[in-house]
């Protein structure tokens, strides 16, 4: 995946029964023109877990299975799986379909306001 040499971002996804929408989620984030260095998806309990098997080994993805621990625990239990190195993070919901720089114009609007803490 290629990346701007400073701005390294991460991605917490947190999916339950979500197969309908996932692939496209992970198509619109590796068709982004910054793509992230790591995407880590938290399933919190869904009752089939076999749509995501395509990325159980799939290079710069994380794969976390737990029972149903609700959204805000899921992405707590996403962001601890986050390099230290990582400059920014990204929570988004497995129906978000991102246009292709939507990572770097956050990246952009991050530079522009540096005191921000959430963009």
């Amino acid at each position: 995946m290629a990346n701007s040499s400073s701005n390294n971002v991460s991605v917490v996804i947190v999916t339950h029964n979500s197969s309908a929408c996932i692939h496209h989620c992970i198509n619109s984030l590796a068709s982004q023109t910054i793509q992230p260095e790591r995407i880590i998806i938290v399933d919190s309990g869904s009752e089939e877990r076999n749509y995501l098997d395509r990325y159980r080994k799939q290079t710069g993805i994380t794969l976390v299975e737990r029972e149903n621990i609700g959204y805000g625990a899921a992405n707590n239990v996403g962001l601890s799986h986050i390099d230290p190195d990582s400059d920014f993070f990204l929570i988004i919901n497995p129906d978000t379909f991102l246009d292709d720089c939507f990572v770097e114009q956050a990246l952009k609007c991050s530079e522009k306001y540096q005191d921000a803490s959430i963009l």
